[in-house]
């Protein structure tokens, strides 16, 4: 009576004459050990339900903004002009979120869709989870502070107009984004600055 074992990892029936292989052994080469197959790893973002469909025209990729995760680059800024651009983007199958969700992995290049894809699977479900993900990674505590600082030690140069220095001070303004701070505050700080920049012309 013919007993089943296994020779060398591969199942065949060995009964008094040679050995008969039921199936093909599965071999792999090495160069199939030194290439793997590519496995695909899931989207770190979970689209709501029924809202998968969203009709990609072409072009649409060309007019997003995008961000390398290089230190000139404002992540707040590349969120407002990222959203601009979706909400000129009309689609009657999905919601504004989904648009925002489905084009964000596109406008990221370089080492920031690295970080994109080094996220979780399926971790986030909303653009605001997108957007604090996106935030406390690339606008983190120590840079705001840093930020604050400069603003709260605002001065004008001596030969500064007060245009000129009222521009700057919105380019700190808007670097540090107006949503964290009030406008009282902010106001604050430039009647400091121009209060500091008086006495200082009266000093001269």
């Amino acid at each position: 009576m013919a007993n089943v074992e296994d020779v060398e990892g591969k199942g065949c029936v060995q009964g008094n004459g040679p050995p008969q292989f039921n199936d093909q052994p599965n071999f792999r080469t090495l160069r199939q050990y030194l290439h793997p197959a590519r496995q695909s790893t899931p989207s770190c973002i979970i689209l709501p339900l029924n809202q998968q469909a969203f009709n990609l025209k072409p072009g649409m990729i060309q007019l997003l903004p995008t961000f390398h995760s290089m230190d000139s680059e404002n992540p707040y800024i590349h969120i407002k002009d990222f959203e601009e651009v979706c909400n000129t983007f009309i689609d009657r199958t999905c919601t504004e979120e989904t648009i925002r969700l489905k084009l964000f992995p596109f406008s990221l290049k370089d080492e920031a869709k690295l970080w994109l894809n080094s996220l979780r699977p399926r971790s986030i479900g909303t653009w605001r989870e997108m957007q604090a993900e996106f935030l406390k990674k690339y606008f983190p505590t120590n840079r705001t502070t840093a930020l604050q600082r400069q603003m709260m030690n605002f001065s004008c140069s001596p030969n500064e107009s007060f245009h000129q220095a009222w521009e700057r001070f919105k380019d700190l303004l808007n670097a540090f984004h107006q949503r964290q701070i009030s406008l009282h505050i902010s106001k604050s700080w430039w009647g400091q600055a121009f209060n500091k920049s008086l006495n200082l012309s009266q000093a001269w």
